[in-house]
């Protein structure tokens, strides 16, 4: 319940957490706000998919 409150907030006003979320990201905001427009956001939190991608590492380079 909270996960699904938390999303539609998220999709509700995402300019307002884009910001946060490329800072803490350490990354251009430019580029996640254009990302964003076409990202197809799933609403749905699977246990299965929550374990696959603590499993996955992503890294982030300097252009």
């Amino acid at each position: 319940m909270i996960y699904e409150e938390s999303f539609s907030s998220f999709l509700s006003s995402k300019e307002r957490w884009l910001r946060d979320y490329a800072y803490f990201l350490n990354f251009d905001y430019s580029i996640l706000s254009q990302a964003v427009v076409n990202y197809e956001f799933e609403s749905y939190l699977d246990n299965k998919d929550m374990e696959k991608m603590r499993k996955v590492s992503i890294s982030f380079k300097d252009s």
